[in-house]
């Protein structure tokens, strides 16, 4: 048992007031659609225009939403002691999906399919350059002192100089699929990490002469990677995220993974969603967020290589699934679901719950319940099963737990 900080949501800002209304009038025209087609008669349904967010970052003193829409606008919200309010917004910034944003030195970055990489003016969101790479999409950026990199549908690796604002090359040989993400190290400009669709992993040092020289690590994840960054800034461990909803902890050093997480254990019984990495925590630690169909966030804490306890839970108001969610300052959140909300959660001060830590054990019982409601023929291997969990259990009580520290 662990005493487990708990949140609730205090104000909800309505990205677009008309998305509930007309996605209601959608799906009952799709209702009534369906009953005259049984009929054999036919209703044709307009279409609407509803622009979805994708994804938010924050200013560096988070007092600024920066969200990239579906419709290829970029809405900004400041965010005060009252709520949210739209300051903002860059029409048509892109001619395709916006893919990331990013946010340096009063510039705000934003990549697309339409294979430029745009540089806006942060404090008056006036465009100030645009670099391109023709017939690539560009679906990952990440930002060194002077470089920009950037990964693309065709399985490149692409650089910027930001001193000149000029293309500078790519890397072609690395990778053999789509690039779906680039990182730099923070502190180390030279370093950075690559991620593909087809699951490798590519770590790149770029004093080298040449592409070959360049790549000191090349490692094959099980998943299509989705996300790929450093740990806290340190040099030696590194995390992936795939599209399955998995997490991998990668040494760098010895070329392996440390840790790999299956966040949804039991997808069919379990409607748990990964959300995102907390990448605000300065924690020797991995932290991510997990989210359910009843609106409650759980943030996840990753110290050693047998548990996941639960650090915070944030009971939203969000109905649909959330999209991304930062920490404002202490104990506050903004959080963004694919309805088009945004949403403020504090720490309750007057309620504390307590939540029992599920283990991998636990889990596991719990499937074996499942499975013998489903199939009653499986109980007669449950003593097997038993023994060998009690003997696991026994381990674990007894200290031998292995311990993972990032830095």
């Amino acid at each position: 048992m662990e005493n487990t900080q708990f949140y609730k949501p205090f104000y909800q800002f309505r990205i677009n007031k008309e998305i509930e209304q007309k996605t209601q009038i959608y799906e009952d025209q799709l209702k009534q659609q369906s009953f005259l087609q049984s009929q054999q008669q036919e209703l044709e349904i307009p279409k609407y225009e509803i622009s979805w967010p994708l994804n938010f970052i924050l200013s560096p003193d988070k007092q600024l939403a920066y969200m990239a829409m579906s419709d290829r606008n970029i809405n900004i919200y400041q965010i005060h002691n009252q709520g949210i309010t739209q300051v903002g917004e860059i029409k048509q910034a892109h001619e395709k999906k916006i893919n990331q944003l990013i946010i340096e030195d009063n510039m705000l970055f934003s990549c697309s399919n339409d294979g430029t990489v745009k540089i806006w003016d942060a404090s008056n969101y006036k465009q100030i350059d645009s670099l391109k790479k023709q017939n690539q999409e560009i679906t990952s950026i990440s930002k060194s002192k002077y470089i920009l990199a950037g990964g693309s549908d065709k399985e490149s690796i692409l650089f910027w100089d930001l001193q000149k604002m000029k293309f500078r090359g790519e890397f072609k040989e690395t990778l053999n699929n789509d690039v779906t993400s680039v990182n730099f190290h923070k502190q180390e400009s030279t370093n950075l990490l690559a991620g593909s669709l087809d699951g490798m992993l590519a770590q790149m040092d770029l004093t080298q002469q040449n592409e070959e020289d360049s790549c000191q690590l090349m490692m094959k994840i099980e998943q299509p990677i989705e996300q790929i960054n450093f740990i806290n800034n340190s040099k030696r461990y590194a995390y992936v995220v795939s599209t399955a909803n998995t997490i991998d902890l990668i040494d760098l050093q010895e070329s392996v993974k440390a840790l790999h997480i299956d966040c949804i254990n039991f997808l069919e019984y379990n409607e748990d969603y990964l959300i995102d990495i907390d990448e605000s925590s300065t924690e020797s630690c991995l932290k991510y967020w997990m989210g359910n169909a009843d609106g409650q966030l759980s943030q996840y804490q990753v110290t050693d290589m047998h548990s996941k306890p639960i650090v915070k839970k944030i009971q939203t108001g969000h109905k649909s699934t959330v999209t991304c969610i930062k920490e404002i300052q202490n104990n506050v959140y903004l959080s963004c679901c694919d309805r088009g909300i945004l949403e403020l959660s504090h720490q309750n001060n007057n309620q504390q719950e307590i939540f029992q830590e599920k283990s991998l054990i636990d889990m596991e019982e719990e499937q074996q319940y499942y499975d013998t409601q489903i199939n009653p023929n499986i109980q007669q291997n449950s003593n097997q099963k038993t023994n060998i969990r009690n003997q696991i259990r026994n381990k674990q009580n007894n200290g031998n737990t292995t311990s993972f520290n990032p830095l």
